[in-house]
């Protein structure tokens, strides 16, 4: 009967084993699941803070549009198929000329630079041939024959009058300061460079995932064709008859 009392009020080493265990698997279990709740919520905030620097880009270049008085499309790049008319180009320079505020051109191309420690991009082969058909030959990711692209593209804003070129994004390329690793302009239009009555522009942006690699997120916005009517005016709205 003693010995019937003793098991009863003590633990043997098993049970202790197996609590222990148990206690360890449900602790592993709520730390992975706070980990990948932490990593959700950082792959949201960083997706959220790229749409804010994009809608700003192009609230931007609506205002360059909204000023210019000729538009000037680089040299072609690509065309979506041998059917479809959509053709990319690899710059694109803005000219204003009012009375009051002088001339001058803002230009917006692709760069690229190579980064500071390889990050695999998670491209798909559509989100790769569309990178592809954004960028001169030199920054295209069909370059390597890897997983990851051998550089990181990023948008030049250059300004006559203006040494200093302004780049988009504006972070160190690390993208653990909460900017995008890089960005890529698609410069796009419907018909031919002589006929055409939009410029659709495409900014393709890169941030961190929490395993460290790499994620395109595209936003774009059309934009009206500027047309010069004189060296002195923006551009005629309309006209209005008595």
């Amino acid at each position: 009967m003693s010995s019937t009392r003793r098991r009863s009020q003590g633990v043997s080493l098993i049970e202790l084993i197996v609590s222990t265990g148990i206690a360890g698997f449900v602790a592993l279990v709520a730390i992975e699941v706070s980990r990948q709740r932490n990593a959700s919520s950082l792959a949201q905030e960083r997706t959220m803070q790229t749409a804010s620097q994009a809608r700003q880009f192009f609230d931007l270049r609506g205002k360059a549009f909204r000023a210019a008085s000729d538009a000037t499309l680089g040299p072609e790049l690509a065309k979506l198929t041998n059917t479809q008319t959509a053709t990319y180009f690899e710059s694109l320079a803005l000219a204003t000329s009012t009375a009051g505020a002088g001339s001058f051109t803002e230009t917006l191309q692709n760069d690229c630079i190579v980064p500071s420690q390889p990050l695999p991009f998670d491209l798909i082969a559509s989100e790769r041939s569309l990178l592809d058909s954004c960028l001169p030959t030199k920054c295209r990711c069909s370059n390597n024959q890897g997983a990851a692209c051998t550089s990181v593209p990023r948008v030049t804003i250059t300004r006559t009058g203006q040494p200093t070129p302004l780049q988009f994004p504006a972070g160190n390329g690390t993208g653990l300061d909460g900017q995008p690793i890089g960005a890529a302009l698609c410069i796009q239009i419907n018909g031919t460079a002589g006929n055409y009555r939009d410029i659709t522009l495409q900014i393709l942006s890169f941030i961190r995932t929490a395993d460290n690699r790499v994620k395109m997120i595209p936003y774009q916005a059309a934009f009206p064709r500027p047309k010069q009517i004189n060296t002195n005016s923006i551009r005629v709205i309309g006209t209005i008859r008595e």
